[in-house]
């Protein structure tokens, strides 16, 4: 069985904006300075790879926060930082979270779609496969309604869905969710690593 490296897709260029988004729209008033600080130094640390000072400034800016705005993009900091550090059970408790807060304030779906790839990242990472399925089949849903039928993101989320199937021994879907992305990542510009593993998927699938 081939394993299947998982590059955790969609984090490092979106949810990086998102979160600069954060540090330039938060008001910056008495009262949320600390929060500011903390967060800042949270985003500064990610954006270095360092997670460990990223998860602790985290925590603190999670402390202060004062407002719903502010207590979403800190969860949102702090289930990357574990996702890409590998602490993935501590994602999973800052994403629930996370993903609860999304829900009962109805944000837009541009945001949740960021939440839930984290969400579904740190279960893959724990290769809990069938926990993972219903999120990855609500991202390919989602993906589908924000973005053309050629985009590297969606087809990627495509792509681990398959791939989760794959693992779950149900191998007619996974045969066609991978094809259906390997259609349209034979001729997305950067999709040409996803397409290779694609391939060698379906090849085990059979």
């Amino acid at each position: 069985m081939i394993l299947k490296t998982f590059f955790f897709k969609g984090l490092t260029g979106s949810l990086r904006g998102f979160l600069l988004i954060g540090l330039m729209s938060a008001a910056l008033n008495t009262a949320a300075q600390s929060w500011q600080q903390a967060y800042n130094s949270a985003v500064q640390a990610y954006g270095n790879g360092d997670y460990q000072t990223a998860y602790a400034s985290g925590e603190k800016a999670l402390s202060t926060a004062s407002s719903t705005e502010q207590k979403l993009y800190t969860l949102k900091l702090i289930s990357a930082t574990c996702n890409e550090s590998g602490n993935f059970e501590q994602g999973l408790t800052y994403g629930a979270e996370e993903i609860s807060l999304c829900k009962t304030n109805e944000v837009a779906d541009s945001v949740y779609i960021n939440s839930l790839n984290t969400y579904v990242n740190n279960y893959l990472g724990l290769e809990r496969y069938n926990e993972a399925l219903p999120y990855q089949r609500e991202l390919v849903s989602l993906g589908t309604k924000l973005y053309p039928v050629n985009d590297l993101s969606l087809n990627q989320y495509r792509s681990d869905l398959g791939y989760t199937l794959l693992m779950i021994e149900d191998y007619d879907e996974a045969i066609q969710q991978l094809t259906e992305a390997s259609n349209q990542l034979a001729v997305i510009d950067g999709g040409a690593e996803d397409f290779i593993y694609n391939q060698l998927s379906i090849g085990q699938a059979y």
